[in-house]
């Protein structure tokens, strides 16, 4: 828990807020996706692979360079 709050709210994310790169914002989705996507591959339920999936597709809509790490992410899995 105090890992997660100290990654929301460091100051680099802040700093990159005020200048307006929304793409270094928005990276909540990535260790999401790679959390869901470890369970997925551990205890292959339904739930996880839809999670993953919904997790892959916000991180696809903040940009879609996400998609080339995601990816990378998932081979190395």
């Amino acid at each position: 828990m105090l890992a997660g709050l100290i990654y929301a709210f460091a100051s680099s994310r802040s700093v990159y807020l005020a200048l307006g790169h929304a793409m270094i914002v928005t990276t909540q989705w990535v260790p999401f996706f790679a959390l869901c996507f470890v369970r997925l591959l551990d205890r292959w339920r339904t739930r996880d692979a839809l999670l993953a999936g919904l997790f892959l597709a916000l991180a696809l809509l903040t940009d879609m360079l996400y998609g080339v790490l995601l990816g990378l992410i998932a081979g190395v899995l």
